[in-house]
């Protein structure tokens, strides 16, 4: 531990602060606590302040801003904190009066999705394709942009991912970015992304979010009369699957061949 502003004057008061730091917020936690004891049988008058507080679930998390970065995008500390503040808890910008009540106003900002999340579902889906399907997977990360028809949040969510996954998994065909005719129609392909460098059809479709997906396989299921067969899950140590409420016997049957076959391949290993 660092001792630093050794008995400074606060208020009249001196004091001691101790700082510990470490990797593991665990062992962090235990030597804190351990601390606090101590110094309480050494000192008995002393007030004790854990900052944060032993009792925390979660590490703080502490920003340190790139003052390079900050200038080249014509920012300051003050914007990158109110930012920081936003994506947090919230940033409290002002007061409002209804006539009624005083009411805090707040500005907070939207879910951000991990691209790491959803280039994880492409790895796996892709080696779920090839294992269960026999199929050699050609990837589609879908969106409502084409090689850039469009800017928006969502669309560099896609891009994010699918440069993630191709620089861990350079094996996988990948269409990153693409909209579902584009993907699946090699005119629509070659005129929209000529330099996209897979073909189409794609025959793995990645959804950017679970609500889109769920009404995507569901439109294919019931209007196009596609098999549909799952939940099938990935991301686990063993092969646990799910069936939906309406599931006919059908479906369980087809469930338990896909997580036999799960079984058998050790995919989930």
């Amino acid at each position: 531990a660092n001792r630093v502003s050794i008995f400074t004057r606060v208020e009249g008061a001196r004091s001691i602060e101790v700082n510990i730091h470490g990797e593991d917020i665990d062992t962090l936690l235990t030597v804190a606590r351990l601390g606090m004891g101590l110094i309480s049988q050494a000192i008995p008058e002393a007030q004790v302040r854990p900052d944060p507080g032993v009792e925390l679930a979660q590490p703080e998390l502490r920003l340190i801003p790139d003052e390079r970065r900050i200038a080249e995008v014509g920012w300051s500390r003050n914007v990158v904190s109110n930012i920081a503040r936003a994506l947090g808890d919230g940033l409290f910008v002002g007061e409002f009066f209804d006539g009624i009540k005083k009411r805090n106003i707040v500005v907070r900002s939207l879910d951000w999705d991990d691209p790491e999340e959803l280039a994880s579902i492409a790895m796996d889906t892709a080696d779920n394709a090839r294992n269960l399907a026999g199929i050699e997977p050609r990837v589609a990360l879908l969106s409502f942009s084409t090689a850039g028809s469009a800017e928006h949040g969502h669309v560099d969510r896609v891009r994010a991912a699918g440069a993630l996954v191709a620089e861990r998994r350079p094996d996988i065909a990948l269409m990153t970015e693409v909209q579902f005719d584009a993907a699946i129609i090699p005119e629509i392909l070659q005129r929209k992304a000529p330099g996209i460098g897979v073909p189409a059809p794609a025959n793995v479709f990645v959804f950017p979010d679970l609500q889109s997906a769920n009404i995507g396989y569901k439109i294919a299921q019931r209007i196009g009369g596609v098999q549909a067969t799952g939940p099938v899950l990935r991301g686990l140590r063993l092969p646990v699957n799910d069936l939906s409420r309406g599931c006919s016997v059908e479906d369980i049957f087809n469930l338990v061949a896909v997580t036999a076959v799960q079984s058998i391949a050790g995919e989930c290993d």
